[in-house]
């Protein structure tokens, strides 16, 4: 009934199983991975085109932890210049983007998937209001500085 199996059937029998296991288990750890990954594309991104800030005239601080009274908050990035200081939240969605500026909560549709998120400019709102409480020498002092 089974009969033997020569060798190259088996390597190919075998092959077969794990090119399937491997797109089984992409499937499954890739999808934890990929707003990460997207994340730091669209902060990459955003060093390139900040780098074409004078340094002389603007200092970016990068990935700034906030200790405040309600924990830890986190701001993408803030340009410190005699212009102002501008606080950079950065997103990379792609698909439709729907909200309002005043909704809670914006829409991220891709195909028929929705998806929900903060009203980012909430969220940016958030972050200048947690920095005005600070001293911006000591946040600099504190803060990742981007080099260049």
């Amino acid at each position: 009934m089974w009969g033997r199996i020569n060798s190259m059937q088996f390597l190919n029998e075998f092959q077969i199983i794990t090119i399937i296991v491997l797109v089984i288990l992409v499937g499954i750890i890739l999808p934890h991975f990929l707003p990460d990954i997207k994340g730091r594309m669209g902060e990459k991104r955003t060093n390139d085109v900040l780098s074409y800030l004078p340094s002389d005239e603007y200092t970016i601080l990068y990935n700034v932890m906030l200790q405040t009274d309600r924990g830890i908050s986190q701001i993408d990035y803030i340009v410190v210049s005699l212009y102002g200081i501008f606080v950079i939240e950065v997103k990379n969605y792609q698909g439709w983007i729907t909200g309002t500026e005043r909704s809670n909560q914006w829409t991220q549709t891709i195909y028929k998937k929705k998806s929900h998120f903060m009203n980012p400019i909430y969220q940016n709102y958030g972050s200048i209001t947690k920095l005005m409480g600070f001293r911006i020498p000591h946040i600099i002092n504190s803060a990742h500085i981007n080099e260049f």
